[in-house]
């Protein structure tokens, strides 16, 4: 072990302790390898490295991406990014050239809370680790409900030589003692902060447009206000993130935009490419903070309070704007009060205010964007208060906004599988499936939720699920064409699906027991060690939730065609294969519909000045001024499938054609062939 450096003292600024990371990672490898695992990650960083460049680590022969090997470390200062690179911090870099440990616990103490404060707590004597769990969380205010995060902080501070560990006690040594007195230690859980400590705090008057919508709101009646289940914004969580990245999709918006250049803003904010599933769920998110309007089929515009908001850059306008579209969101401030509380105990309280509760994601998407608008401060990473203008913020808002119970039929389209009922609409399912698919302490439930989202695409399926059971099994087509798919669903809280967390090996076996010829693996992303063994297989087909929830939010609008759920289905594709064919098939799609629409409006508006009769040369013509790429073939078949008995509404004549009722008339028709000839009931149509 490396003599520390007593003279040494770290630099670089303290950040205050509820701003600090509560996690201290372990690298891979034993408790005595932590050194030389950090060691060697540095040594492949060198002086930067792209987050897709592969290097051998933790062991030679290894290979994984830097975005993954930096993944393990956390927030805890030995990395940085630049861009698309990540590069050491100079404090490591100097640390890795001296070997002297004080600097990197130094850089470990600045960016992760309770390690110069262990040492702080050990300078009176030895502690087991029960005595530091107790003391971190009755003097620090941590929920820690396990020595876990204690022990990686003793096996830290142990092989930097700052802790010596016998008789199950930790204690301080000559070199932790030097150290420790170069430190400055985070104030005590309770201890008055600047925010705290303001007596009189002004908020702004709310912006005419928001005290619009809250007039029409308290007209609706404020229980009628949206769940808010599924709120995936981008941008870090941390320095006003969020707030920049809307402010970015809210500007860039302007004065329309579609759904396309929806998802190059979300590139702007990333600065790195976005998922057409993904793109598809924030635009989902800002629409339902009535921060976006749609005014088209393919097109939306921000709401007159985004406006507000964007003029004015005050942040309790858009927090007052997302308080009168989705419920507890103000409330949670009043839960808040004057105290410090636990992001599960406000889950807990949330049933209070959405029918069947929120989930712990829906509340940290609410905790983050109150953060961003300064109306809570972080006291740990699992606890929060109201800052003084919160408090100063939630005396403003309507009485009656915060004191209105759920309504049972309220935002039925996004109740999830948690609020006690099955979601069945095409929206609650989706967002059931990507809610659960972050929810790794319910493996049940994604389960459940990855059925279901299969069963809106048209397969019959079955929860299995239990000891030695594929999770669930579906099945596509009928007799001898009927084909058999086992459902394997994991879901995962933060980043990719280990390798570890897959039995490849036990895939076979549950299919072998269905006679499945393939394997659905869904979850939220997968490590590409997944992804090689899954290829390697060859039996197992990949799927992202936030593609198979787009999928069926599509549905509603495009076709579900048989070769998109070939697409879907398919083993030999993977994942972002996938997701580029599936998107191109729907874009397909909807260019089809829209040489559908253009044919038919090219026969409404000869209707309005004679007798409507075009000719299919007519057609072509008149689609070419301005229409949809098409050719003579495709309007042809639009023309036979409107004109079919069952809809009727184009008839033909010497090869001219004219539509036979408006367009209302026309949704009716086709809306009724689809589903006049059904048997089966309801819950059997999905």
């Amino acid at each position: 072990m490396t003599t520390p450096s007593l003279g040494s003292a770290p630099t670089g600024t303290l950040s205050p302790l509820p701003s600090r990371s509560d996690a201290l990672p372990l690298l891979p490898g034993g408790n005595d390898q932590q050194l030389a695992a950090l060691q060697r990650l540095i040594d492949q960083l060198g002086t930067g490295r792209e987050v897709t460049d592969r290097i051998a680590w933790p062991h030679e022969g290894d290979s994984v991406t830097v975005r993954d090997a930096v993944r393990r470390l956390g927030s805890v200062g030995v990395v940085a990014r630049e861009g698309s690179r990540v590069v050491p911090t100079a404090t490591v870099l100097d640390w890795r050239r001296t070997g002297q440990h004080d600097l990197l616990v130094g850089t470990f103490h600045r960016h992760v809370a309770f390690v110069g404060e262990l040492l702080a707590a050990l300078d009176d004597g030895p502690l087991g680790l029960e005595d530091l769990l107790r003391l971190s969380n009755e003097k620090y205010g941590f929920s820690w409900q396990t020595v876990t995060p204690v022990r990686q902080r003793t096996i830290w501070l142990r092989v930097t030589g700052m802790i010596a560990y016998f008789d199950r006690k930790a204690r301080l040594t000559d070199a932790g003692r030097a150290l420790l007195g170069s430190l400055g230690l985070g104030e005590p859980a309770g201890a008055p902060t600047e925010s705290a400590a303001l007596a009189d705090v002004a908020v702004h008057e709310a912006a005419p447009a928001v005290r619009q919508l809250w007039a029409e709101r308290a007209a609706e009646g404020w229980e009628a206000r949206g769940a808010g289940r599924n709120l995936y914004i981008l941008g870090s969580k941390h320095d006003n993130g969020r707030l920049r990245a809307l402010r970015i999709l809210v500007s860039g918006s302007r004065p329309q935009v579609t759904r396309e250049g929806f998802g190059q803003l979300c590139q702007q904010v990333t600065g790195k490419p976005v998922a057409a599933s993904s793109a598809d769920a924030v635009l989902d998110a800002v629409g339902s903070l009535r921060l976006l309007t749609r005014v088209g089929e393919n097109a939306w515009a921000p709401s007159a309070t985004a406006k507000a908001w964007i003029e004015s850059d005050d942040p309790l306008d858009l927090a007052r704007t997302v308080h009168a579209a989705i419920r507890y969101f103000g409330e949670v401030l009043a839960v808040l009060g004057t105290g410090t509380v636990s992001t599960a105990e406000l889950v807990r309280r949330s049933s209070a205010y959405v029918d069947g509760g929120l989930t712990s994601t829906a509340v940290l998407s609410r905790l983050h964007l109150l953060h961003a608008c300064g109306l809570v401060e972080k006291i740990t990473t699992k606890t929060y208060r109201a800052t003084a203008q919160g408090r100063a913020f939630l005396t403003t808002l309507p009485p009656e906004s915060l004191s209105s119970a759920p309504s049972a039929t309220a935002a039925a389209d996004d109740s999830p599988a948690a609020a006690g009922g099955r979601p069945t609409t095409p929206a609650a399912v989706a967002a059931e499936l990507e809610v659960a698919a972050r929810e790794s302490e319910d493996h049940t439930r994604l389960e459940k939720a990855a059925v279901a989202a299969l069963e809106q695409l048209g397969l019959d399926g079955a929860h299995l699920g239990g000891s030695g059971r594929t999770d669930g099994a579906v099945r596509l087509g009928v007799g001898l064409r009927k084909r058999t798919f086992a459902v394997e669903a994991k879901a995962t809280a933060t980043g990719a699906v280990e390798r570890k967390a897959v039995d490849l090996e036990g895939l076979a076996e549950h299919r072998e027991k269905l006679g499945a010829e393939a394997t659905l693996l869904i979850g939220p992303a997968f490590h590409e060690r997944v992804l090689t063994a899954a290829r390697k297989d060859g039996k197992v087909a990949v799927l992202h939730t936030g593609l198979l929830a787009t999928v069926i939010r599509s549905r509603q609008t495009v076709p579900l065609t048989r070769e998109l759920l070939d697409i879907l289905l398919d083993p030999a594709r993977d994942p972002a294969t996938r997701e580029k064919e599936i998107e191109a098939a729907r874009r397909e799609e909807e260019r089809h519909f829209a040489v559908e629409r253009a044919v038919v409006d090219a026969l409404l508006e000869e209707a309005e000045y004679s007798e409507g009769w075009l000719t299919l040369r007519d057609l072509v013509r008149d689609l070419r001024k301005g229409g949809p790429a098409t050719d003579e073939r495709e309007i042809r078949e639009v023309l036979s499938f409107l004109a079919f008995p069952r809809i009727g509404a184009v008839e033909e004549k010497n090869d001219q054609f004219r539509v036979t009722v408006n367009r209302r008339t026309l949704v009716h028709l086709v809306q009724t062939a689809g589903r006049s000839w059904l048997t089966v009931s309801p819950d059997e149509a999905g």
